[in-house]
């Protein structure tokens, strides 16, 4: 899991950016579910996977944001 972590952080901003774009923007779901699993957050795991069910229509946008004002995509570790 941290592999797939530290390639996703690895990647050019533009690519970033396109993994916003809404049917894209599962993949920063991923990386947030494998983020908190490598770090041994369960309950980061729990939010990711409910994040898939409730926050995929919306989380494209607070990514976007967050690359566009940070540089990273935000999550709780």
């Amino acid at each position: 899991m941290q592999e797939f972590v530290d390639a996703v952080d690895g990647l050019p901003t533009i690519v970033k950016y396109l993994f916003c774009i809404p049917v894209l923007s599962i993949i920063w779901i991923i990386y947030r579910i494998c983020r908190s699993a490598a770090h041994g957050n369960g309950i980061g795991v729990i939010i990711g996977v409910l994040l898939i069910i409730i926050g995929l229509p919306f989380m494209w946008l607070f990514d976007l944001l967050c690359l566009v004002f940070t540089g990273r995509v935000l999550w709780i570790d």
